[in-house]
């Protein structure tokens, strides 16, 4: 989680109009969302110790970042209030996860990036 947040005050003796007081605030979560399955399996009989072997399938994870802000007089004192919300850096990803053949287990991972995308922007957000 991010959290920001900032104020001044502005003066100008040549423009009125530029005396106010503005800042801003915002804040950034990012969030994370993972489904998994696992499915392990052992055999064991008289002659052999206990052998154990596991399929791992995560099939689908989804994180990204939710940002979002309310300024008040920016850029500028006759701007009034303005937000912004958005989504950015999404990934999703699955993974799988073969039993070991050997010494060495197969893993696979797939996974799709995306910028993300504006929900909604006011004139604040960049």
């Amino acid at each position: 989680m991010n959290l920001t947040a900032a104020g001044w005050q502005s003066t100008s003796e040549c423009s009125p109009a530029d005396n106010c007081k503005y800042g801003h605030v915002g804040l950034g979560l990012t969030l994370g969302l993972n489904v998994k399955f696992e499915l392990i399996a052992c055999v064991e009989s008289w002659w052999s110790s206990k052998k154990c072997a596991g399929v791992e399938i995560q099939p689908v994870g989804v994180s990204g970042t939710v940002e979002g802000g309310v300024a008040y007089h920016e850029p500028t004192c006759q701007t009034g209030v303005t937000g912004y919300a958005k989504v950015k850096d999404v990934r999703v990803s699955a993974v799988f996860k073969l039993p070991a053949i050997g010494s060495k287990g197969v893993t696979q991972t797939l996974s799709w990036d995306f910028g993300g995308f504006t929900i909604w922007d006011s004139g604040s957000g960049s």
